[in-house]
Parts: structure tokens; sequence; C-alpha cells
């Protein structure tokens, strides 16, 4: 479980973490408005596993987490709201606002795959071409042994998600 900090944690929060949080509350607001309760609950659970791997969060991430948790889990969300110190009752703030230019994917992972079998990942930048993910991948240590001494039969390629390499 990670540590709630009281302002910013030592070497600063993972980008990654906020983007996540601005991601969930625009999600959960559009879903509690379209009566997407299912897919609300589902968005929050991937932000606490991502908070879950972080090694501290900031108070004030927790505290906007807890504003989108309130209306699925009232008294959960109130006990935590007032632990963590903020006055007046989660229910009664306002709704959190999202930073759309937090929302910007600066880096994908990109799997690498030689004949359909996993060989290893890497996190890319958005909308690498093909030619540099498959240097990538040459480069890879994990993936490398599999392309030794072999030619490249094929080689698929999705763009930010996957790069398969079919050898002989």
């Amino acid at each position: 479980n990670p540590k709630i900090a009281d302002d910013e944690p030592p070497g600063g929060e993972d980008r990654e973490l906020t983007r996540l949080l601005h991601e969930t509350i625009k999600k959960v607001g559009e879903d509690i408005e379209a009566l997407r309760f299912n897919t609300a609950i589902s968005q929050m659970m991937i932000f606490i596993n991502a908070a879950q791997k972080s090694p501290a969060v900031s108070r004030q991430t927790a505290l906007g987490f807890l504003q989108v948790l309130a209306p699925f889990a009232p008294h959960l969300a109130e006990e935590l709201w007032a632990r963590l110190g903020a006055t007046g009752s989660v229910l009664h703030a306002a709704w959190p606002q999202f930073d759309p230019t937090l929302l910007q994917v600066t880096q994908v992972k990109l799997v690498f795959q030689v004949n359909g079998k996993y060989r290893g990942d890497q996190l890319v930048p958005v909308d690498t071409d093909q030619e540099q993910a498959l240097s990538l991948a040459q480069a890879h240590a994990r993936v490398a042994p599999y392309l030794q001494n072999k030619p490249v039969k094929r080689v698929v390629f999705v763009r930010n998600k996957i790069l398969n390499i079919v050898v002989e």
C-alpha cells in the first residue's frame, strides 16, 4: 500500500499516476452521467492498482480520488476524507476538475513477439513507426537471441500495441 505524502512525495509524484487520476475523474464523471456504473468502478480499480504500485501518493491525489469514490462508497470515502484531515464532508465537496493537458499519453508499452510468442516489451514514444520498433526489438536483450542468424519472413506491426516478428 502506498504512503500518503503531505505535499509532494520525495522525488515528485509519478506523472503517469497524475495522468491516470485526471483520466479517472473524466471517465467516472462521464460514466455516472450515462449510468455506466460498472465501467466507472472498473476505471477506479485501474487507478487503485496503479496507486498501489507507486511508493507514495500525494495528499491532493488521494483527496481527488476520494471525491470520485464517494458516490460509490460514501462511508469509506467519508472516513478516509476525515483521516486525511480534509474539512467538511466529501459528499459536499465539489466534483474534481480534470486537466485536459494532463490526459495526453506520451509513452506506450510496445509488446515484442517472435513467431507469436511474447519475448519482451518496452516503453516507446507514442506513434513510434515500424522501422523504429523493429530496431528497438533487435536491440532488446530478451528479443535479440531469438532473431540471431534467422531471416525475417514477415513483420506484423500494430502501432502503439505490438510488434510480431516471424522468422524461419
